[in-house]
């Protein structure tokens, strides 16, 4: 699959539009109690960071 299209939506989601039109929604928040993600603290942290509304 090649994605064409990935979307922020609310409560850590993204949309995923892949090449063929498929569509499909990745819920990252249990992803983000990682490690990868422990140096922005909290997940406000990652809001500012990114310039996104989580």
């Amino acid at each position: 699959m090649r994605i064409a299209e990935v979307n922020p939506q609310p409560d850590w989601a993204l949309s995923i539009v892949a090449e063929d039109g498929r569509l499909d929604l990745l819920d990252v928040a249990p992803c983000l109690d990682d490690k990868a993600f422990e140096k922005f603290g909290s997940s406000q942290n990652i809001v500012e960071s990114c310039g996104c509304n989580g």
